[in-house]
């Protein structure tokens, strides 16, 4: 049994059109649907991993879709590492607030702290903090 197609794609709008289990073909889609378009791996806007248009310095790309499918992999892999930060820090972050409500300081700091570690560390390894570009 086939399972459920990965990438999403919305049009300009930010409304949902269609799936695809291909990358390049939900590509292909994007420039049927014009400049603003994107290509999810997944329904959140978080989850983009292509968008049809300008780049930040108004330029159109001029790659092929080979070379399209390749970025939206690398920017799902790269992707892994931060979904298990935003996981740890928010675990992390419901333990703080637990030990705050019961009037636990020590455990609270604590928490606290070891946010702030695991953030340096992965600044230390990726560069910046995800979503955040140097």
């Amino acid at each position: 049994m086939a399972g459920s197609p990965q990438f999403k794609v919305f049009d300009g709008a930010g409304t949902y059109q269609a799936a695809c289990k291909e990358p390049a073909a939900a590509a292909l889609l994007t420039s049927m649907y014009g400049p603003g378009s994107t290509v999810r791996n997944g329904h959140a806007k978080r989850d983009t991993v292509w968008t049809q248009g300008p780049d930040a310095d108004g330029d159109v790309a001029d790659i092929g879709y080979d070379d399209i499918e390749a970025l939206m992999y690398y920017r799902i892999a790269r992707r892994v590492p931060a979904e298990a930060l935003r996981t740890t820090i928010s675990t992390l972050s419901a333990q703080a607030n637990a030990a705050l409500a019961s009037g636990d300081t020590d455990t609270y700091h604590q928490r606290v702290d070891e946010m702030i570690e695991v953030q340096d560390r992965y600044i230390d390894k990726h560069g910046n903090l995800p979503g955040r570009q140097l």
